[in-house]
Order: structure tokens, then C-alpha cells, then sequence
């Protein structure tokens, strides 16, 4: 009950009208000035400063106050929605790839994908290295002579320039289209392996 009480004595005060005194300049019969809030006795000079507002004059005073504030808003809210559509619009043409650009493949492109090709057929280092039991069952073994493959298989390839099994070189042409063997002919790598 006592918030209901509350609630009305809130309402009563926030809808009690607001209080403007009038305010009057008087010249007492002295010379001196006066402020005073009623009118200036019939004997001296004075004029009125500020009279009391009528209840139009304030409400058409808060009517402004609210379309102002609606209109602020407005322009606000288009601004916004123009900031984020050029947002959006820029964002859209970052992201759209140039096709020319696109299409050309740069050096690190065609050095990464040559080097997965390289890579794809390479062994694993955990493949390479023996276990221990393998070890000994090769100590036990015989031992046959290792071969190395007679094709040109790609064994490594640093920068611009590629080994194979046999020992042969070759390095990549200047217009990255292909390699160059050491002998001068022209290769290209395919799954691993130099044709030339």
C-alpha cells in the first residue's frame, strides 16, 4: 500500500504545472532599482522583465522541443543506415577478387604448390627411422647393397632448384613454367618425378 501511496504522491508532483515568477525592474522614488515580483507601485517607473508564460505559449514550447528531438533522431538514424551501407559496400568490393589478378599465379603460389607436390611424395621422417627391433633384424641380416630408383624421382628441392635420386639438377625457368636439367633440357614435374 505505501507504493501506491508513493506512485500518486510521484504522479501529483511530476504533474503539478511549473512555477515561473513574473519579475518587474522598479525605480523607487530614491533612484534606487528594484527587483521585485509584483507589479511596481503606481508612484515609480518600471517595466516588466518577465512575464509568466500561458499554458499555449509552454505547450507549443515542448511540441517544438519534440519534433527537434524526432528530427535529430531521424538524421541520425539515416546517417547510420548510410555509414552502414557504405560499410557493407566497401567490405563487399574488398572481398570480390580482381580476375586478373586472380589468374596470374605469383612465385611463393608456384613455389608452395610445387613444394606440396614434392612433400606428397615424400616419406615421413617416423618411416625412415628404424625401430629398434628393426634394427637388429637387420644387423642379423645379410646385408644386400642398397639401390637407389633409376628414374628421375624428385628427392629435394630448395628455393628454385630440385635433385633427384640420380643426382641431377634442375632449376626452375625464369617465366616458372617449367625447370631446366643440367644438360639445358626442359622439364616438368609431374607427381614427384622430372620428364624431361
Amino acid at each position: 500500500m505505501n507504493i501506491y501511496k508513493l506512485g500518486c504522491a510521484i504522479a501529483l508532483v511530476l504533474s503539478w504545472p511549473p512555477v515561473q515568477a513574473q519579475v518587474f525592474k522598479c525605480k523607487s522614488a530614491s533612484g534606487q532599482v528594484v527587483y521585485s515580483d509584483s507589479p511596481c507601485p503606481a508612484g515609480t517607473a518600471g517595466q516588466q522583465l518577465q512575464r509568466q508564460r500561458t499554458f499555449e505559449e509552454i505547450q507549443d514550447e515542448r511540441s517544438q522541443a519534440w519534433e527537434a528531438e524526432n528530427r535529430k533522431r531521424a538524421k541520425q538514424r539515416s546517417e547510420a543506415a548510410q555509414e552502414a551501407a557504405a560499410k557493407a559496400q566497401v567490405s563487399a568490393s574488398q572481398s570480390a577478387p580482381d580476375t586478373a589478378a586472380s589468374k596470374h599465379k605469383g612465385y611463393a603460389q608456384r613455389l608452395a604448390e610445387r613444394n606440396a607436390v614434392t612433400n606428397s611424395n615424400l616419406v615421413p621422417y617416423h618411416a625412415r627411422v628404424p625401430s629398434k627391433r628393426q634394427r637388429v633384424e637387420e644387423a642379423e641380416s645379410p646385408q644386400v647393397p642398397e639401390s637407389f630408383p633409376t628414374n628421375n624421382r624428385i628427392h629435394r628441392c630448395t628455393g628454385s632448384v630440385c635433385d633427384d635420386w640420380n643426382g641431377n639438377r634442375y632449376s626452375q625457368d625464369p617465366s616458372g613454367s617449367g625447370f631446366t636439367s643440367t644438360d639445358g633440357k626442359k622439364c616438368t614435374a609431374v607427381f614427384g618425378e622430372m620428364r624431361c
